[in-house]
């Protein structure tokens, strides 16, 4: 933590707006990838779903996928916003 009590996490060195690709493991079913995709229709002041560029790529067996989003942010606040949205849905296992 820095003297001003801001957390040092490296997300203070962004300089907002800036492209920022966020990353969610999920499992490979349909309605696991729409749920990742609905957490960012539900972002404040952002674009809409077909303004995100989207990458999806299964895990090796195929169990599981890698879901990429590329937004831009226009503060911290939306970028922590969309993290613990992400963190919060049950059908993301893990966040990049």
């Amino acid at each position: 933590m820095s003297e001003n009590g801001i957390v040092d996490d490296g997300f203070d060195l962004l300089e907002y707006p800036c492209a920022y690709t966020f990353k969610a493991m999920c499992r490979n079913k349909p309605s696991a990838i729409l749920a990742v995709k609905t957490v960012f229709s539900a972002r404040s002041g952002g674009a809409s779903l077909d303004q995100i560029v989207f990458n999806i790529t299964p895990s090796g067996k195929g169990t599981y996928v890698s879901v990429s989003a590329l937004v831009t942010l226009q503060n911290r606040q939306e970028l922590e916003g969309i993290y613990q949205r992400l963190h919060q849905h049950d059908q993301v296992l893990m966040t990049l």
